[in-house]
C-alpha cells in the first residue's frame, strides 16, 4: 500500500446517492478536465503479462477514440452482461446492448469494466436522459456517441476474474493466492488438505 500512494495523486470523490455508473463518472468530471481518462470497475481484475489498462491505452494512441475492453462469455450468460455488436474486422462497436436474453445478444463479447472515455464522449453522457429507475448509465452515454462518432472494442488479453460474482470473488482469491511467493506453499498444503477430506458424491 505505501508503495502504490506514491504511485500518482489519489482524490476521492463520494457519489451522495446510487444514481448509476454515468453519475458517478460525473461526480469526478471537474478532475480529468479536458483530456482522456480510464474508467476502471473495481469488480473487475485481470491477471495478465501485460496490464489491462496498458492494453486500453495502447489501443486508444492508435486509435485517438474510446475504448471498450471486451471479454468472450459464453451466450447463455450474456443476461449478466452488457454485450457488444461489433465489426469483426477492426471492432468497431456497432450497438451495445445492456443484459440480452442469450437468443438476442448480438455477440458473445461482454463488455469488462475497463474503458478509455474522451471528452467527447463525456460530453454526450451530460446529455443523456436517465433511466426509468433515474439511474444515468454509462453505456446509454456510449450507445448515444456512436450514433456520430467511433468507439472500439477490446478483447483484452489475461485471465479474468469477475468479483462482483459470489463464485468469481473465490475464485480471484484462490488465483492469486497461490501466485504470492509468501502465501502460496502454505496455502497450497491447505487446499490440498481441504480436497483430500471434501465428500464429492
Amino acid at each position: 500500500m505505501e508503495r502504490i500512494e506514491k504511485l500518482a495523486k489519489f482524490t476521492c470523490i463520494k457519489q451522495p446517492k446510487p444514481l448509476g455508473d454515468g453519475h458517478a463518472i460525473l461526480c469526478a468530471a471537474h478532475l480529468v478536465k479536458d483530456e482522456p481518462f480510464a474508467v476502471l470497475f473495481g469488480d473487475d481484475i485481470y491477471d495478465s503479462r501485460v496490464p489491462a489498462l496498458k492494453q486500453l491505452m495502447k489501443q486508444f494512441q492508435k486509435l485517438s477514440s474510446p475504448i471498450i475492453a471486451l471479454h468472450k462469455i459464453d451466450k447463455k450468460d450474456s443476461g449478466k452482461y452488457g454485450i457488444a455488436e461489433v465489426d469483426r474486422k477492426n471492432l468497431l462497436i456497432k450497438n451495445l446492448v445492456e443484459k440480452p436474453s442469450p437468443k438476442s445478444s448480438p455477440s458473445n463479447l461482454a463488455i469488462a469494466g475497463k474503458y478509455i472515455i474522451t471528452p467527447q464522449l463525456l460530453k454526450t453522457l451530460k446529455t443523456c436522459q436517465k433511466s426509468k429507475n433515474k439511474e444515468l448509465r454509462l453505456i446509454d452515454g456510449m450507445k448515444n456517441f456512436i450514433k456520430h462518432s467511433k468507439i472500439f472494442g477490446l478483447e483484452v488479453e489475461g485471465e479474468r476474474f469477475d468479483t462482483g460474482d459470489k463464485l468469481g470473488y473465490l475464485k480471484a482469491v484462490v488465483h492469486f493466492a497461490l501466485k504470492h511467493k509468501d502465501l502460496r506453499k502454505n496455502f497450497s498444503t491447505y487446499i490440498r488438505s481441504v480436497i483430500k477430506h471434501l465428500d464429492l458424491k
